[in-house]
């Protein structure tokens, strides 16, 4: 397993302020970010394309050299994805950013499907998915997955709490290919239980995103909340085509540091990932 940041642990630092989040004192240009998660220890950069410009040739080889050596995901579709598979438009920005990682051999994109305030328009009564979104649904799914294939590229479906584990495992099953990138409290807000939803799910995870909490959905640091993450984390830690994430999503005022928050949760994994090592052997 290797150890990674995703850019969205910096989004306040990027400009953006979630609901209740106190503003960040200062600003940093992306370039800041990619050194700073150099600085941490990432071996694995993922790259959220919601702070970054239109996906290209030139901006690919730009990253690759700010990235100094290390793997780099891309991570697509913040906020709402592809609407269900409904976004023409959103699915040409995700095809012309999985072309990019094609072309600099970045073989990860996560993607996300919807989001939950989406999911009134997609499910019936009864909470299921309408029959005719989960054809729709499918069906994109099955053409983005092949278009990736051919450029040698993995997308992996992320659980954006719009998703449950059932519904995963469905989606796996029937698109060839498709992945996953598994965010723990993302399961907990679902209602699944993170253990039992990355067990069922192993084989197609490809991206942790990991996450603590002592109250949903206020993140925490890691190992200092009531998440089970060893749970989650010990069948995916021999592989080495999996990447554990950290990802800090909410702040609460007065908001932490995320600088130092990530960087402890760095460190925190690559010690969990000593012990484990050390366990298995």
């Amino acid at each position: 397993m290797k150890i990674g940041i995703d850019t969205y642990s910096y989004h306040r630092l990027l400009g953006e302020q979630r609901p209740g989040e106190a503003p960040s004192p200062r600003r940093w240009e992306h370039e800041q970010v990619m050194a700073e998660m150099v600085a941490a220890g990432a071996e694995v950069l993922s790259l959220e394309t919601a702070f970054l410009p239109p996906a290209s040739t030139a901006l690919g080889h730009e990253l690759h050299t700010q990235a100094s050596g290390r793997d780099v995901a891309v991570s697509w579709g913040h906020p709402y994805g592809l609407r269900w598979g409904t976004d023409a438009s959103a699915a040409r920005d995700l095809e012309a950013w999985v072309a990019v990682a094609g072309s600099m051999g970045w073989r990860c994109v996560r993607f996300v499907l919807a989001h939950p305030a989406l999911g009134a328009e997609a499910r019936r009564p009864d909470g299921r998915l309408r029959p005719d979104v989960r054809r729709g649904v499918e069906r994109r799914l099955r053409e983005l997955v092949a278009g990736a294939a051919a450029q040698a590229v993995v997308l992996c479906l992320e659980n954006h709490a719009d998703l449950t584990v059932d519904e995963l495992e469905d989606l796996v099953h029937v698109v060839p290919g498709l992945a996953i990138c598994f965010d723990t409290v993302n399961a907990l807000r679902v209602g699944d239980d993170p253990v039992d939803a990355a067990g069922r799910l192993q084989a197609h995870i490809r991206i942790v995103h990991v996450k603590d909490t002592r109250a949903v959905p206020l993140t925490c640091r890691l190992g200092e909340g009531d998440l089970d993450l060893t749970g989650v984390l010990r069948p995916l830690a021999a592989r080495p085509d999996v990447a554990a994430c950290v990802e800090f999503a909410d702040f609460a005022s007065p908001a932490g540091d995320e600088v130092e928050l990530v960087r402890d949760g760095v460190a925190w994994l690559k010690r969990w990932r000593l012990t484990a090592g050390e366990a298995a052997n």
